[in-house]
């Protein structure tokens, strides 16, 4: 991911403002969905691991999202695109050594909220958490427990465009 196309393409959707990638990703997505129906079918949500929604230059995962749902014009994916909400701010992780990044993620994780509506959905269903970039993972297993824990779903599962390469 680190040298690839992939890697340039993401930086300019996350912090270059090309909001024309959604598109493109969100294309990915579907089209991995369409390629594993047995494992897909499977999932009662797909929700974003939010950004925060004053993020600048935008919440791009959840753009990834709502350009996904959009292009699925048979409605065969249950994707909520603004299912989760991050309501303030949190220090990033990037950079930061393994600690920083798991009290990073919990803190995300404490700023991370249902919509309205949703919580009905969420007791016993199975869950796909969707982000762009993994590279601890510890993001992604905070918003996972939390789901599980204080809202009663069954089962996380996380899927991301790209990882960063492990360095131990």
């Amino acid at each position: 991911m680190h040298t690839s196309p992939l890697a340039e393409a993401l930086r300019e959707f996350k912090y270059g403002g090309k909001r024309t990638w959604r598109l493109v990703f969100g294309r990915l997505l579907l089209g991995w969905l369409e390629d594993h129906p047995r494992w897909a079918g499977r999932i009662d949500l797909i929700l974003p691991n939010p950004s925060y929604r004053a993020r600048t230059p935008y919440p791009h995962v959840e753009l990834v999202l709502a350009a996904a749902a959009a292009a699925d014009d048979q409605r065969r994916w249950p994707i909520h695109s603004s299912g989760l909400v991050k309501v303030q701010r949190t220090p990033r992780s990037a950079g930061g050594n393994s600690a920083d990044k798991r009290e990073a993620a919990r803190r995300h994780a404490a700023a991370v909220r249902i919509r309205r509506g949703l919580r009905d959905e969420l007791a016993g269903a199975r869950v796909l958490l969707f982000d762009d970039v993994l590279t601890t993972g510890a993001q992604l297993d905070a918003v996972g427990r939390k789901l599980q824990q204080r809202w009663g779903v069954e089962r996380v599962d996380g899927l991301v465009l790209a990882r960063h390469p492990w360095q131990p």
